[in-house]
């Protein structure tokens, strides 16, 4: 299965497809999850461009590393990707220290 992500020249994501593949992407074999907040968090309007993730990266021998965040509608490509990456790096590195 090939994903195409398809962004404006400017690299904002406008829909939820184009930001959960920026996310597949940005975290190759790792498992990728996504779901909506519930409509009593936030507003009908607010609800309909806010989702939240989460990224579980496997590793043989240790403990999955997960990372858990949220975007709203546009958002960065780019930022996202590295965010995404940062948080997964940072966890790796505390797993390599014991803590």
């Amino acid at each position: 299965m090939s994903v195409r992500v398809t962004a404006r020249d400017d690299e904002w994501l406008r829909t939820h497809e184009e930001a959960q593949a920026c996310l597949r992407y940005a975290a190759t074999g790792a498992r990728v999850r996504f779901w909506r907040p519930t409509p009593k968090d936030f507003t009908e309007r607010t609800s309909d461009k806010t989702c939240s993730y989460s990224v579980e990266l496997e590793r043989l021998g240790a403990e999955p590393l997960v990372v858990l965040g949220a975007y709203a509608l546009p958002c960065h490509a780019a930022r996202l990707a590295a965010h995404v990456r940062e948080r997964l790096e940072q966890g790796a590195a505390r797993a390599a220290r014991g803590e």
